[in-house]
């Protein structure tokens, strides 16, 4: 049996959100149905891993309703511009994982470049997965993330870390309805789908 929690199949979600504080015009959200998942605690900002000039990782910890699973979910947009802020990023969520104890679950446009030529991402994604905590769920069909057409990568991830033996994780790239190259109407990134299936332990 799977584990769906309450709220699961209704037709009147509600929906709830929190924003983060720092990326001036460009921000991280959280969005849950609080029909589903009560916000435990939290939204938290990791300001440590800002320079002022960037975006801090936004994560909050939530339980599934009518189950004793709870876990942090986090979203992440690192460091484009500046590889340094990157990398710093980058080694400091790796050390901030390692503290945990609850499932981590986290998305974001990492701006790793991991190319789909060479297989391989650009220093920072070494950094991040350094120690082993971070584990990459990689869709089973890799294919580009963004709309930069001079670059065959991925930048957009879905990372997880403590998981436990009942959670069963997969993550696609969506392709259908994101056609590139971008518009004004468009985006310029390709959404990842992550599903969850937690079964009863």
């Amino acid at each position: 049996a799977v584990a769906y929690g309450e709220g699961y199949g209704r037709t009147d979600p509600d929906f709830q959100y929190a924003l983060g504080a720092t990326g001036r015009s460009d921000r991280m959200m959280l969005i849950w149905d609080a029909r589903r998942f009560e916000l435990i605690d939290g939204p938290f900002e990791i300001d440590a891993l800002n320079d002022g000039r960037h975006r801090s990782p936004l994560y909050g910890h939530f339980r599934l309703i009518g189950t004793e699973e709870s876990f942090l979910f986090m979203v992440n947009h690192l460091a484009r511009g500046s590889e340094e802020m990157r990398q710093q990023q980058a080694a400091g969520l790796a050390q901030w994982v390692a503290q945990q104890d609850l499932p981590v679950i986290a998305p974001g446009d990492y701006n790793f470049d991991y190319s789909l030529d060479t297989h391989e991402g650009n220093p920072a994604m070494s950094l991040f997965l350094q120690n082993g905590v971070f584990q990459w769920v990689r869709p089973a069909e890799l294919t580009v993330s963004n709309a930069a057409l001079n670059y065959n990568s991925i930048l957009d991830f879905l990372f997880v870390a403590h998981v436990p033996s009942h959670w069963n994780i997969s993550s696609k790239i969506l392709t259908q309805g994101f056609r590139f190259p971008d518009s004004d109407e468009s985006s310029d990134h390709r959404p990842i789908q992550g599903i969850i299936l937690i079964e009863n332990p």
